[in-house]
């Protein structure tokens, strides 16, 4: 069996900045961007810590700033731990060579492309999750 969760499009990815960024940082060096998406953490963690209780905040926040967090997600977390998962998160969102966007009409015909039964795809996760059989021989 296989089961997977694959990164889809999503309508605030058209109202953020962050794909700028990321059209930038992902070319760079790993060195260079790492110092740069945590130049980007220090920036704006503190503005999302201030806001992290107002929704509407958070959403004006995250329009220009393209650092992950999770702080309503998480409100048990320390300061400390949501900083460092900002870190790492934002790099892998910025960075992340790989990452492409399908939709659950994409990853089902890559499946039945494959010759994969049982086939269950819908949304869920980051976007798309989908499981099915490898055929029998």
């Amino acid at each position: 069996m296989l089961v997977l969760d694959h990164y889809t499009w999503r309508l605030s990815g058209l109202t953020k900045i962050a794909p700028l960024y990321r059209f930038f940082l992902k070319r760079m060096d790993a060195a260079k961007s790492k110092r740069a998406t945590d130049w980007l953490a220090r920036l704006f963690f503190p503005l999302h810590w201030i806001v992290r209780d107002l929704r509407l905040g958070q959403m004006i926040l995250s329009r220009i700033s393209p650092c992950l967090v999770y702080c309503q997600l998480y409100p048990e977390l320390s300061k400390q731990q949501h900083y460092g998962w900002c870190r790492l998160d934002t790099y892998d969102h910025l960075t992340d060579y790989y990452k492409h966007l399908r939709t659950c009409r994409q990853v089902l015909k890559i499946l039945s492309g494959l010759g994969a039964e049982e086939i269950v795809v819908s949304r869920g996760g980051n976007g798309v999750e989908a499981r099915c059989r490898k055929p029998a021989l």
